[in-house]
């Protein structure tokens, strides 16, 4: 029983850690619209140099579209595209990007569908 307390104590740093170490970036994009505004490419700018400060992070980039028509798919998938290509332009290693699924429409709807999140993962 004495050693559940040690065993605890050397598993919260390490679990803390863990958990301080994940970053999420949000990324917004106007209606219709795959193109970075001059904002967006800051909040790309910042996940980029974040990243280059660990040596072993990785970025998961999930585009979302604006709605549930068909081309809604294209439109996020256009969307991380243009963040990956962002991401990489401003120095981020391209082996250490991964694009995600964002989450279906009927799941998010309204301006946060609007949006590329890049999530800044310390493995």
């Amino acid at each position: 029983m004495r050693l559940l307390p040690i065993l605890l104590l050397a598993i919260v740093p390490l679990v803390a850690d863990a958990v301080a170490e994940a970053r999420l970036f949000v990324v917004f994009f106007g209606t219709g619209e795959d193109r970075l505004t001059a904002e967006a490419e800051k909040v790309v700018a910042e996940a980029a140099a974040s990243a280059k400060e660990k040596s072993n992070a990785r970025l998961e980039v999930a585009g979302y579209g604006d709605d549930d028509q068909g081309r809604d798919k294209d439109l996020a998938a256009r969307r991380a595209a243009a963040v990956v290509r962002a991401l990489a332009a401003a120095g981020a290693a391209q082996n250490r990007i991964e694009i995600k699924p964002g989450a279906p429409p009927a799941e998010a709807t309204g301006i946060p569908v609007h949006k590329v999140t890049v999530a800044l993962e310390e493995r």
